[in-house]
Formats: structure tokens, sequence, C-alpha cells
């Protein structure tokens, strides 16, 4: 009985290792960023924020739960899978910031939110997320009324076409691998299961 628990979970206490050893690390990882702090107040009278806390907190969440830990694994081979699509989103922004940059230069709008490639980029993530897409906007139209042309051609590309794109190619491939999974479990347990039946002389007769 022994045996066949210890075979039967084989993979998982592989898994099992390799997730403790990861949490550990961060632990350590913590326990450093931490020291680093306490020592920079009492001796140098400097406070070090503890970004790296911040930064392991949630790995080391999600790699206390199992469920958690596999899907979120499923979820970056996901993206791997879409990685062709996900690169031309960033390009897609990439070109449109280097655009907008172009054409609001000098402007109230280029000052507010073009002022650099950084600030472009950032300003045209806002718009594609649509999280304070009139704030961005506003300041152009206002100024000049065909200035938001740029915007919507951005808008109805990027939010409407692009991004439902990429919901559909995300669910397609997350479908494809979950699919995948079960048959290789249901496959790796009928194989299991025949080889316990052949072990107990089922061939032969001897369970019949």
């Amino acid at each position: 009985m022994q045996g066949y628990t210890r075979r039967l979970y084989k993979d998982q206490d592989r898994s099992s290792v390799i997730r403790n050893k990861v949490c550990l690390a961060i632990n350590y990882i913590t326990l450093v960023d931490l020291a680093i702090n306490v020592i920079s107040v009492y001796f140098f009278d400097f406070y070090y924020y503890t970004y790296i806390c911040g930064i392991m907190r949630p790995f080391y969440f999600i790699l206390q739960s199992r469920q958690m830990s596999n899907f979120a694994l499923r979820y970056v081979l996901v993206m791997y899978d879409s990685g062709v699509m996900v690169l031309f989103i960033i390009t897609f922004i990439v070109l449109f910031s280097w655009m907008g940059q172009r054409i609001y230069m000098g402007t109230i709008e280029g000052a507010m939110h073009f002022k650099t490639l950084e600030d472009s980029l950032w300003s045209m993530l806002v718009c594609l997320t649509t999280s304070n897409f009139p704030d961005v906007m506003l300041p152009g139209y206002m100024a000049y009324r065909p200035y938001c042309i740029l915007f919507l051609i951005y808008m109805v590309m990027g939010l409407f076409l692009f991004m439902s794109l990429v919901l559909a190619i995300f669910y397609s491939n997350f479908k494809i691998r979950f699919e995948n999974k079960i048959n290789k479990d249901e496959l790796k347990r009928n194989i299991f299961l025949f080889k316990k039946f052949e072990e107990f002389g089922g061939s032969k007769g001897f369970l019949i």
C-alpha cells in the first residue's frame, strides 16, 4: 500500500519539494531585505524601503496553494502560446505612442501626456485599458478638435478589435491546455490501472 501511494503521488511530491525550496528562498531574501532596512535605520539614519519584500509577497502567497500555483503556471504557458499576439499589441502601442509624441509636439497635449517616449507609452497604455481615457484625450481635444482623430483610431482598433482578439486567443489557448492536461491525467490513470490489472493476473483470467 505504501509503494502504491508513493508511485501515485510521485509527481506531486517532486512539485511540492520544488515549491518548498522556492518558498524557503523567498523567506531568506525577505529576511535579508528586512535586515538591511533595520541596519540602515539604526546605524546610518537612513530609511530603506523594503521593495523586495513587497515584490516577493504575491509570489509567496501563490506558492502556498497548489491550485493557485498550477493556475499561475498555466497562465504563464498561455501567455507563451499567445506571444505573437502580445508582441503585436506592444508594437501597436509603441507605434501610436511615437505618432502621438510627434503629432502633439509643442501643444498642451504633448506637454502633459507626450513629453517623452516613456510618458507617451504610459498615456497610450492608460487609453487602451480605458482606466483614465478622457483625461488623456481632452486637453488636445479642447485645444484643437481634429486632434482626437488619433485617439479614435487608436481606441477603435486597439480596444474593440485587437483586445477582443487577444481575449479570444487567450481563451482558446487556455482551453486547449486545460483539455490536454485532463487527457494526459486520464491517460496516466488508465496506464497505471492497466499495469495493476496485469500484476494481479487480470489477463490470465484470475480476476474473472
